[in-house]
Parts: C-alpha cells; sequence; structure tokens
C-alpha cells in the first residue's frame, strides 16, 4: 500500500524534524506545529490502514 508508506515516510521525516528543532523561544511554535501535523498524518495513516484491510481481517 504505497499511500500509507509515503505518509508513515512523511510522519518519521516530521519526527526527526521536531526533533532537531531548538524549543527556545519561536522555535517552539513550529514544533508544535510539526507535532500536530505529524499527529494528523498518523491518524490519516491509521485510517488508510483500516479501510484497506480485507473485512474478515477488520472486524
Amino acid at each position: 500500500m504505497k499511500c500509507h508508506d509515503r505518509l508513515k515516510e512523511t510522519v518519521d521525516l516530521l519526527g526527526n524534524l521536531s526533533n532537531a528543532v531548538d524549543l527556545d523561544g519561536a522555535d517552539y511554535g513550529r514544533w508544535l506545529l510539526i507535532r500536530q501535523i505529524e499527529s494528523t498524518l498518523n491518524s490519516i495513516a491509521a485510517d488508510l490502514h483500516h479501510i484497506a484491510k480485507p473485512k474478515s481481517e477488520a472486524d
């Protein structure tokens, strides 16, 4: 499932980016934004994973 894999890769990259941000001053706002985007993409990836499961596995 290429879409799910790409989302997961993007989430991983955002995680690396959030770890590299200095949490002092203005960078804290950027860190929060990165974490929110990461969380949203994780939710989308989980939804796609659930949708892609065969019906017998989804139950």
